[in-house]
């Protein structure tokens, strides 16, 4: 599936992760992401259910939520951290 996606993305485009599940399958089998675009990461610390769970928690106690790590694996477009810090 993600050959078939890789394909629909346009030039410059950026592909967002929110897990690294699919840079390690691609380091696995010797692939890597297309050269034409920007691939960030932004991914929550926690489980989903605490994900939720704080989200909903932050819609009546300002400032709830959980923290979160990013990374910039192909920075094409040489904004790629200013996308992933704003996503």
């Amino acid at each position: 599936l993600y050959k078939e996606i890789f394909a629909a993305m346009k030039p410059g485009a950026t592909l967002g992760l929110s897990h690294g599940f699919l840079l390690g399958y691609l380091e696995s089998i010797g692939e890597d992401f297309p050269e034409d675009m920007d691939v960030i990461a932004v991914c929550p610390k926690g489980m989903g259910p605490s994900v939720r769970r704080l989200y909903e928690q932050g819609k009546e106690v300002n400032g709830a939520g959980i923290n979160a790590s990013f990374a910039v694996h192909q920075d094409k477009s040489g904004k790629a951290t200013e996308l992933a810090l704003g996503w």
